[in-house]
């Protein structure tokens, strides 16, 4: 080839890239908006707290049938407290206190579920005496907050009960 050819096939490839650039960039849509908070979840109407309440009623069986198969000996260790549901009712969290034969430990820990396409998944593996958002982002900061209070320890013989207000 001569540099006359060259020359027109450089142009032409540099024609039919620029063609391709343009259509490519009339043809992407505009860019949605980032959203300011990465905790943001698709907007689902919430529940009143006697909705939720009647709702843990029909959902806590199933509950404590997912929570019992992630964790077979959980009911031997720990007293599964009621716990309560969140928002439309997709979040549910609860305490666990307790209630094995070791004095020296008595944690009480903290568990998060989220209810994904109609199946109970537990979020906090393993759970924890307590939660940081930092490690569960897309949990609501509201959930972790409230399942963080403080709550009531149970006593031994050589030990009083502790409560936190």
């Amino acid at each position: 080839m001569n540099n006359r050819q060259t020359t027109i096939l450089a142009g032409i490839a540099i024609a039919i890239v620029s063609i391709v650039v343009i259509v490519g960039i009339i043809g992407t849509p505009p860019a949605s908006k980032p959203a300011t908070d990465s905790n943001q979840q698709p907007e689902q109407s919430k529940l009143s707290s006697a909705e939720l309440e009647t709702l843990l009623e029909k959902e806590l069986p199933v509950i404590s049938v997912v929570l019992g198969a992630q964790y077979p000996t959980i009911s031997q260790l720990y007293i599964i407290d009621r716990g309560k549901l969140y928002e439309s009712g997709q979040w549910y969290a609860t305490t666990l206190t307790y209630s094995g034969t070791d004095q020296d430990n008595r944690d009480t820990l903290r568990v998060i579920m989220q209810k994904k396409d109609g199946i109970w998944i537990v979020r906090t593996t393993p759970p924890k005496p307590i939660l940081d958002h930092p490690s569960y982002p897309d949990v609501p900061k509201s959930i972790i907050q409230d399942i963080n209070k403080p709550t009531t320890l149970p006593g031994t013989d050589t030990s009083p009960t502790i409560t936190v207000d």
